[in-house]
């Protein structure tokens, strides 16, 4: 692919060398003396004492470096080799004085980053900024301060809004792979800070990049798709990571991809089609990390996939059905909204694709969603914007199963939408009640919601199945 880049690991980084401490040659002059010393002192971070003690550890050069990077951080200075010489100091430097402020730091490589023109790549200063940024990551900086959202953005934005790679020079072209290759480490660094992948780490930057998958800008859709590429094959090649309770984005992420395969663009198409056979990898290796927790119900899944090992992709049933059995409801309903998103006239993703992937996902065997309630807001804000007839339709039935499954939270929330009294609200309301069987469901809870009260207790009982009640 003409916008990969190649995929060298980063090099490890020294660690300090620490240096005895004096020994006290006077410890056995008088008892007096010997218990004083044995007194536990107080020794903030922040004391003069502790700076001048972590002052006194760094060699000329690094202290040289932390001076030129402090004065810095309170200037405003716009000389491009100056602010090189202050990215190149952060790399000088085997750790981070306790007394710095971590913050303002990388706010200020932030900063740097953001001043770069996306008109053109003709400098070595994003490049530097996200090489700063991976060594903070190896001096153990609080992750929250690493992956900020806003420094994320601002690194994709640097890089992904550049114009396209096959218009540029030769020799911007060149500096273009090595800036992207750079990314690729950086991320990985920023998810592999404590040596095992950190999942929560993975899933910020993925939440991130998930937004440019639907730029109405090809070539940058390309670049976030073929990152997303890299990290789910990066994921799927490790046998161990940090656990955690619920991959958030995991629905999401398939159904972003998934309306990625059909782009006309070629290397699109390939980068989301091979980012689902590593993402498959990945997920059957973290829905099995939980089957102490949810026994038979993964296990048999599990053992089922053995047969599915040479994935492949032929069409959008496929995907929905090879993925949609391992989505827990909040997946689900991730996936679902996804897909209705994806029927806009204004998306950038084929309308065919998404209307398909909708069919779908509400016919996967026992499945569960919750957050009803933002399927059916998504569906009235959108509904008008949808003018092919297939479209609407589909859109339509998958309101028409919610209201048969989940009455009162359809209800609830659509009463909420007919406060403005719109077409759309009232469009939705017909189709609720067009078919018996969900009609009466439907016309109960609403009579309930409009008396304000529910049904008595011994009423509960003669309600048809699946008809859930008000507390």
């Amino acid at each position: 692919m003409a916008e990969e880049a190649p995929k060298d690991p980063s090099k490890p980084i020294g660690a300090w060398e620490e240096t005895k401490p004096p020994q006290w040659k006077s410890w056995q002059k008088s008892p007096q003396q010997k218990q004083e010393l044995c007194v536990p002192q107080p020794f903030h971070a922040d004391s003069p004492a502790y700076c001048n003690a972590c002052l006194m550890r760094l060699d000329s050069e690094e202290k040289e470096a932390l001076d030129y990077i402090e004065a810095f951080l309170t200037s405003n200075e716009q000389d491009e080799a100056k602010k090189l010489k202050f990215l190149d100091s952060i790399s000088t430097l085997r750790s981070l004085p306790a007394f710095m402020n971590k913050a303002l730091l990388v706010e200020k490589i932030k900063e740097l980053i953001d001043h770069e023109s996306v008109d053109s790549l003709t400098g070595v200063m994003r490049q530097q900024a996200m090489l700063a940024i991976m060594k903070l990551s190896k001096m153990k900086l609080p992750v929250r301060i690493l992956t900020q959202p806003s420094l994320l953005a601002t690194c994709f934005s640097s890089i992904f809004s550049l114009p396209p790679a096959h218009t540029m020079e030769e020799v911007e072209a060149a500096l273009y792979t090595k800036t992207l290759k750079t990314m690729d480490e950086m991320l990985k660094a920023l998810v592999c800070e404590d040596q095992e992948p950190n999942l929560l780490v993975l899933q910020i930057i993925l939440k991130v990049l998930l937004p440019w998958t639907t730029s109405r800008e090809v070539h940058e859709r390309l670049r976030a798709v073929g990152r997303i590429r890299w990290l789910m094959e990066f994921m799927g090649s490790q046998c161990k990571f940090q656990e955690v309770e619920e991959f958030r984005v995991l629905g999401q992420l398939v159904g972003c991809l998934t309306l990625c395969c059909v782009e006309q663009e070629q290397e699109i198409w390939q980068s989301a089609v091979e980012g689902l056979h590593h993402l498959f990898s990945f997920m059957q290796l973290l829905k099995s990390k939980m089957l102490v927790k949810h026994g038979a119900e993964y296990r048999q899944i599990l053992k089922d996939s053995q047969t599915e090992r040479a994935f492949w992709v032929t069409n959008i049933s496929n995907i929905t059905s090879l993925f949609g059995k391992y989505f827990n409801p909040s997946e689900s309903m991730d996936f679902l909204l996804i897909a209705i998103d994806g029927v806009r006239d204004s998306s950038v993703h084929d309308a065919v694709t998404a209307r398909n992937m909708l069919h779908k996902i509400l016919e996967v065997p026992g499945l569960g969603l919750v957050r009803v309630s933002e399927a059916v807001r998504s569906i009235h804000k959108h509904l008008d914007s949808i003018s092919e007839p297939l479209a609407r339709q589909e859109l339509l039935r998958a309101l028409l199963l919610l209201g048969s499954q989940f009455s009162e939270e359809v209800v609830g929330t659509l009463l909420g939408c007919s406060l403005s009294c719109d077409s759309v609200a009232a469009e939705m309301w017909k189709m609720l009640t067009s078919q018996p069987k969900s009609t009466e469901k439907i016309l109960r809870e609403l009579v309930s919601r409009l008396q304000g009260q529910a049904p008595r207790r011994h009423q509960l009982s003669q309600r048809p199945a699946g008809v859930a009640s008000w507390p």
